[in-house]
């Protein structure tokens, strides 16, 4: 089975796709690129703001194979928080301790590819850790900060900081070498070569 699943929706190159999986895995180990949608959730797209719901592509997610699956689109999200309260934009959203994330890269564009790779990893390991039952964190280095501005992104090493570490250790100990990978390394920055 399939431990993480990357999901496009959207429009992305082949090449982009594959240097995101890199990334990713870096520290998910079994990734997979699944076959890539062209249509938008048909219910996501609100028409005053031409944004997408972020709740209908965690739906979409969930009906595929995989015990996480990480669904990546181009379109600007928009979601709500426990209070009710609308976010005007998110860079991503997850499932608490469930199976589907999506990442946006709609607002992580940068003036180098480099750059933007960076963000859409680092935002995707970010998720992914929240369906791993992760809080945000305080230490603003950590994968897991929290962050509405890509300097804040920009800002995070890459790395599970030690409280973060140290509760992914203690997961499912069925899992024990997953966790462990995901607890021992970081992002770089630096996909590795095929």
């Amino acid at each position: 089975m399939i431990k993480v699943g990357l999901l496009p929706i959207g429009t992305f190159t082949d090449n982009f796709l594959k240097q995101v999986v890199r990334g990713l895995d870096q520290l998910m180990p079994e990734i997979a690129l699944l076959t890539a949608e062209k249509s938008y959730p048909s219910k996501a797209k609100e028409s005053s703001s031409g944004q997408f719901a972020a709740t209908e592509f965690l739906e979409k997610a969930r009906g595929f194979e995989g015990a996480k699956i990480l669904a990546l689109t181009d379109v600007d999200l928009y979601g709500y928080n426990e209070d009710g309260r609308r976010y005007s934009f998110l860079f991503g959203l997850a499932e608490f301790g469930g199976k589907a994330a999506v990442v946006s890269t709609f607002r992580l564009q940068a003036a180098s590819g480099e750059k933007f790779l960076d963000r859409v990893v680092k935002e995707g390991i970010h998720e992914l850790g929240h369906t791993l039952s992760l809080t945000h964190c305080t230490d603003a280095a950590c994968i897991m900060s929290f962050a509405d501005e890509v300097f804040q992104i920009d800002a995070r090493n890459g790395f599970f900081c030690q409280r973060c570490r140290g509760i992914l250790r203690r997961m499912n100990p069925g899992e024990a070498a997953f966790y462990r990978k995901l607890s021992e390394v970081g992002w770089t920055g630096s996909p590795r070569t095929a």
